[in-house]
């Protein structure tokens, strides 16, 4: 289930990877804008929006995070060979 969280985090990794120089590829993009009331979107969820050719990517950032009591987060993320699954980096 995505949360607030989970995105925010997500967004944040995306900058920072592409801060450090690291070519990174968005996926949500859809073949057009659309507009409706709620403004004008470029990237989605929805699936059936989505572009049906997405360039191949060498890598894959995925990752988990479990909320604990008190304001606690503990995050795991990880670098994965898109081909082999081969952890890259954690």
């Amino acid at each position: 289930k995505t949360t607030t969280f989970g995105k925010i985090i997500s967004e944040s990794l995306f900058n920072e990877l592409h801060v450090r120089k690291f070519q990174v590829t968005d996926f949500r993009g859809q073949d057009a804008v659309s507009v409706n009331a709620k403004g004008e979107f470029h990237l989605t969820r929805n699936v059936e929006k989505l572009r049906d050719n997405i360039e191949a990517t060498e890598y894959v950032v995925v990752g988990t995070y479990v909320k604990f009591e008190k304001d606690t987060v503990l995050i795991n993320a990880r670098i994965i060979d898109s081909e082999t699954g081969a952890v890259a980096s954690t």
